[in-house]
């Protein structure tokens, strides 16, 4: 189940936002080793200004998925972080655009069930980004990445844009390229990623898409 927990929410999640800070310290201390974490819980001081997250929630309550959404407006990664990913441009900064970080993927659980299972919930969590941004009203999305993970936006045929041109970076030891993308968030980005991935219904759980149903929006071009 996908669902979004926004900040007028959070005392109500606590055990999913604690498994969701569970799966970040597996992901970037241990596996990735961008930072040191504490308490087996990975945490920056980017969750201390009321970002709304997307989580993937399993039946046994742990999370498995999710990625954190804070306003363009506002202190964000992309420009406080790594501003030289815009290659001296400004950062975006208007209403109708967040800025996505911490997109994560339990790799152990899925893979344990089948080659598919991780890639399916990679296009969930994309489907479930675009859906989330219907709902506000947004037209983009921005985000730092790496060279692999643009790829899979471009597999997934999610319109997207460079912000700026890949710099390297240094990646838990390991020399990497950077970029900064801005992705569409569009009737057309969720049919394009809903017909490549064939997930055409809603993903986030009482779906935010309150413009249309989803019947029209499989046949707006």
């Amino acid at each position: 189940m996908f669902f979004q927990i926004d900040p007028k929410h959070y005392e109500h999640f606590q055990p999913q936002m604690k498994s969701m800070f569970e799966l970040r310290y597996r992901v970037f201390c241990e596996r990735l080793g961008w930072v040191p974490g504490e308490n087996q819980m990975e945490r920056d001081h980017f969750d201390d200004l009321s970002p709304s997250y997307l989580i993937k929630q399993e039946a046994d309550g742990k999370v498995s998925a999710c990625v954190r959404l804070l306003p363009s407006t506002g202190a964000n990664m992309l420009r406080d972080t790594f501003p030289e990913l815009l290659s001296g441009k400004d950062c975006p900064a208007e209403e109708s655009i967040m800025e996505s970080s911490r997109f994560a993927v339990d790799t152990a659980l899925l893979k344990s069930r089948g080659d598919t299972e991780l890639s399916k919930t990679t296009y969930e969590l994309f489907l479930s980004m675009i859906e989330f941004g219907l709902g506000r009203g947004l037209t983009q999305i921005i985000t730092v990445t790496d060279l692999r993970m643009e790829r899979l936006v471009k597999r997934a045929n999610w319109p997207y844009e460079r912000l700026g041109e890949p710099q390297k970076q240094l990646d838990g030891g390991k020399v990497v390229k950077a970029v900064a993308l801005a992705v569409e968030i569009s009737d057309r980005a969720r049919k394009a990623v809903g017909e490549k991935s064939e997930l055409h219904n809603p993903i986030l759980f009482q779906p935010v898409l309150e413009r249309r149903s989803f019947a029209e929006m499989k046949t707006a071009s």
